[in-house]
């Protein structure tokens, strides 16, 4: 039998008293963000606050199954349960008094979460390992006129997308885009078995309520907020390329936002079930030990991107700020696109518009000596244009 999360609200708003050790409701209100009246609802109705019970064991390091259940140890106890208290103005959140973000990341401009449904769906099917659609629609519990609609439209499927990553272990950015591998982690040789075994017990178990994508917005904004590494909600809103109301609006109506959690699990690379449930690890241990590195062959003198190579972290050099791999030959350059300064080395320059692998030396004043490919000659560091510092090669890679 699943849990039911329909109820325990009392316990639960209780407890999380204690975890935060605040005195009064009021208190948890101010420390939750959230009015008096949305408190007090939740708790005369004994509705379960799921959202803020998840907030709470991340904010406090309480243990989650206690704050559910009321059952095992917690990290402080024998404390007592504090009484209720009168619940008495309204509060409400702020966005405009957040100040400027600090930090800045790449968008992904790899998704339209407007299209993209059919591939997904396809994708979908092969890591359920169903045969049919109608097998899929009665696994994810939608009507088969639902699944047609958005293969026929071809509306990216946000929801079903992070409940099948969930599920199987499957990559997000393989179900999302039909790159890169099928699996994270490719050492778990038992992984299908394990997923068919999954899937089949919650097709047959009639008691097991199916993710719920209506609700759990809150909590997964504030884990945006920290996958991200910024400090507040209006750094999100930038980022993400969004209003303060749009954000608000899901925020205050508890409406998961499944776009952006797949935009957050690929530009990040924080695992997608803990953006999601908050379960499990923040990172997946393999993926935090593998880098991909965008690839490029040198023809002709000119450049040309050709995917992406995945290097263990291990092999790399300390400090790597912006790296690329550089097809030259037989001969595979691992470089650095950002550099503080020109100094002795092979470097990746543009010469007169053709591109090559060169030694560089410094000579006075503000000269430079290109040697390697050709002939050797003096020039000025601001004559030719230097694209990246070479920090290691392979041979036959």
């Amino acid at each position: 039998m699943c849990m039911d999360l329909r109820r325990g609200g009392k316990a639960a708003i209780d407890r999380m008293l204690k975890a935060y050790d605040l005195p009064t409701k009021q208190a948890l209100c101010e420390k939750l963000g959230i009015s008096n009246s949305t408190l007090a609802n939740r708790y005369l109705r004994d509705t379960f606050p799921a959202d803020l019970v998840i907030q709470c064991a991340l904010e406090t390091g309480v243990s989650l199954h206690w704050l559910v259940t009321g059952e095992n140890d917690r990290t402080s106890q024998n404390e007592p349960i504090p009484s209720p208290e009168p619940f008495h103005s309204h509060e409400t959140v702020d966005l405009s008094q957040e100040v400027e973000p600090e930090k800045k990341f790449s968008k992904s401009n790899i998704i339209d979460f407007k299209m993209g449904g059919r591939g997904v769906i396809e994708r979908l099917l092969e890591a359920y390992g169903f045969k049919t659609r109608q097998a899929l629609c009665d696994h994810l519990g939608v009507s088969k006129s639902t699944l047609a609609t958005r293969y026929m439209r071809d509306l990216f499927p946000a929801e079903w997308v992070i409940q099948c990553t969930i599920e199987t272990g499957v990559s997000a950015q393989w179900l999302t885009t039909g790159e890169g591998p099928m699996f994270n982690d490719t050492t778990n040789d038992s992984i299908a078995i394990q997923r068919q075994k999954l899937v089949d017990e919650k097709s047959h178990d009639p008691n097991c309520d199916f993710m719920n994508f209506g609700t759990g917005a809150k909590a997964t904004i504030e884990r945006l907020v920290e996958a991200y590494g910024f400090k507040n909600r209006q750094a999100l809103c930038d980022h993400l390329g969004v209003s303060k109301s749009t954000l608000a609006n899901r925020y205050m109506r508890d409406s998961f936002p499944a776009d952006w959690v797949i935009q957050a699990a690929l530009e990040t690379g924080v695992s997608l079930r803990w953006l999601a449930t908050g379960e499990g690890p923040k990172f997946d241990d393999a993926r935090n030990d593998v880098i991909a590195i965008p690839r490029q062959k040198l023809i002709d003198g000119k450049l040309y991107d050709s995917n992406y190579y995945m290097f263990d972290k291990a092999f790399l050099s300390d400090g790597l700020k912006d790296p690329v791999v550089i097809l030259d030959g037989d001969i595979t350059y691992i470089a650095d696109r950002q550099f503080d300064e020109v100094v002795d080395g092979k470097w990746l320059v543009e010469i007169e518009g053709r591109t090559s692998i060169r030694d560089l030396t410094r000579i006075p004043v503000g000269k430079v000596r290109v040697s390697g490919a050709g002939a050797e000659f003096d020039c000025g560091l601001g004559d030719i244009q230097i694209i990246a510092e070479c920090k290691g090669f392979y041979k036959g890679l």
